[in-house]
């Protein structure tokens, strides 16, 4: 899911998360069943300080469960 948002004509921003979780099952390779769940956030503003430069920022985190018996 994002959201962005513009304040002005050189202000605007973009901001979102999101999860997926996957679950396998294989005898031969997991022995058994596994499952992986994953988060993730991120954030985005650009500011435009003349029509030839724009300032941006932003982040993105994650947050991964890999392997997790199911």
């Amino acid at each position: 899911m994002q959201d962005s948002y513009v304040f002005s004509p050189t202000l605007r921003t973009v901001v979102g998360f999101g999860f997926r979780h996957n679950k396998g099952t294989s005898e031969t390779y997991f022995d058994g069943s596994v499952s992986n769940s994953v988060f993730w956030g991120f954030g985005n503003v650009e500011y435009r300080l003349t029509d030839q430069a724009t300032l941006n920022a932003g982040a993105y985190v994650e947050n991964s469960r890999l392997g997790d018996p199911a």
